[in-house]
């Protein structure tokens, strides 16, 4: 029997909804903008995912948690969050009413390789702030708001858990 459902995929701050269908034997078919993609989790908090008709093979590491608040390929970690599309919606009507989070968050556990921003710093979306090895890999944590860094907790060298504040942006304006 196939489970189906309709999730929304936030990645930074674009969102897209996509059909996910799983059968019994926990492979993933998820459908975004018209494109199928094959998904099976390789039991290291990585997914493999091939393309529909594609010989390559991608590999996404994903936070360790029911719910990934990051994956990180090629080097670069971005923010992801799965939600039902009601979430979604709601959760847009609240950031209609005033800015967004401006946290960055320890994807997994590692050591903080470099920080790229202090306190006071004006930063632009996406801007990269901290830079945390993980897993053997370097990833590059962006700012997920345009703002102003108000705190830096990471210091180089520090090991941290996953889900540990890094630095913390202000949002500016709209």
């Amino acid at each position: 029997m196939t489970r189906k459902q309709r999730l929304v995929v936030q990645i930074g701050d674009v969102s897209h909804e996509a059909q996910v269908a799983i059968d019994d034997a926990g492979r993933a078919t998820v459908v975004v903008a018209g494109t199928t993609y094959h998904v099976t989790c390789r039991g290291d908090h990585v997914q493999l995912v091939r393309r529909d008709g594609a010989t390559h093979v991608d590999a996404i590491a994903v936070t360790p948690s029911p719910a990934p608040t990051f994956a990180g390929a090629g080097g670069v970690a971005v923010p992801v969050r799965v939600v039902s599309p009601h979430q979604a919606a709601l959760e847009a009507l609240a950031n209609a009413a005033g800015g967004g989070s401006g946290r960055i968050e320890a994807p997994m556990p590692g050591r903080i390789v470099r920080v790229l921003v202090e306190k006071g710093q004006a930063v632009e979306r996406d801007a990269p702030c901290v830079i945390i090895e993980a897993m053997k890999m370097e990833n590059e944590l962006r700012a997920p708001v345009a703002g102003t860094v108000v705190q830096v907790t990471a210091e180089v060298g520090a090991a941290v858990d996953a889900g540990a504040l890094l630095c913390e942006i202000e949002a500016s304006g709209p």
